[in-house]
């Protein structure tokens, strides 16, 4: 089973490529490009024209085609007002309905109807749920990348959280997506679901229907990883943390790099330095970067830890 042609379906800001979903969508399709496939890419957020207007010339670079479908104020009041009943009554975790609007579905129905069969559909996370049937119901081939397991990822966030109202709410919405991650949809027109890794791979196949289990598999990200010479302590960093900084996941694997690991690392070694890069680090981050900027190696002083806020490149 092979087409030519894949439409990465991306619920976000597609560039830049700083997010999960974005980088994954960007790196594959590069790939793909290079080995003589056509790819194209729909993607659904808030003042989409001026995403196309700032960065079509960057995304033409991978992208044959590109189709904005807009969020506006009135999407978001709906998909605030519709997604209450949904989680209470059809026990919807709030991830999947994001771009649960009428409009934006029927945006959505419109650009496929266009397409010829010659062509998969390759959606990005949970986010974009309210398509899959969609598609399954025009005959179009796809696949479901849910990137990682969010059952995991909250399950991580309640062992952490300290907050009681978050840890409420987290509760329900861990019960809401483990339900939903252990028995998702099976689709005839379905020809796979991904992930990014084993334990995630591992989780998902924890399947009370043997046609779903068969049909899961981890995935290449995508993305070359060069052959990097070892010049010991030529490196300016000899570490590099990239990503969102205001995703939670994030800021607890930085917390735990930081206090667990290189605190340690230092008692034998001053000269070791990470740099993160990301968009909308919080203060906390901050903070605790300018706390290491003032650390000294033979009287000189060193900065340990640098932070690039990436949303303001």
């Amino acid at each position: 089973f092979i087409m030519k042609k894949v439409i990465y379906v991306l619920p976000r800001k597609p560039y830049p490529p700083y997010a999960g979903q974005s980088k994954l969508a960007f790196s594959r399709a590069k790939a793909l490009k290079n080995l003589g496939f056509e790819t194209e890419l729909i993607f659904i957020c808030r003042n989409s024209q001026k995403v196309i207007k700032k960065d079509e010339k960057n995304l033409k670079k991978v992208f044959k085609k590109i189709t904005p479908i807009n969020l506006n104020i009135i999407d978001w009041l709906m998909i605030c007002f519709s997604c209450i009943p949904k989680t209470i009554f059809l026990k919807i975790p709030l991830r999947c309905q994001l771009v649960n609007s009428p409009k934006v579905i029927k945006d959505f129905k419109k650009i496929i109807n266009k397409d010829q069969n010659d062509s998969i559909l390759h959606f990005y996370s949970a986010s974009t749920y309210p398509f899959w049937r969609e598609a399954e119901l025009k005959k179009k081939y796809f696949v479901i990348d849910m990137v990682d397991s969010s059952t995991l990822n909250i399950k991580r966030k309640l062992k952490l959280s300290k907050n009681l109202i978050k840890k409420l709410f987290w509760k329900l919405e861990y019960k809401l997506t483990k339900s939903f991650e252990t028995n998702l949809p099976n689709y005839e027109f379905c020809k796979k679901y991904l992930c990014v890794s084993k334990v995630d791979l591992n989780f998902f196949k924890i399947r009370k229907s043997p046609k779903i289990q068969n049909s899961f598999s981890s995935s290449s990200v995508g993305i070359e990883i060069n052959k990097v010479i070892d010049r010991g302590h030529n490196f300016k960093f000899n570490l590099i943390f990239f990503g969102s900084l205001w995703y939670e996941p994030n800021i607890n694997a930085l917390n735990w790099l930081i206090e667990k690991v290189l605190k340690k690392v230092w008692l034998k070694d001053k000269r070791i330095k990470l740099l993160i890069a990301g968009s909308n680090p919080p203060y906390k981050l901050i903070n605790k970067c300018k706390k290491y900027k003032n650390n000294y190696l033979n009287k000189k002083p060193i900065n340990k830890l640098k932070l690039i806020n990436s949303s303001k490149i």
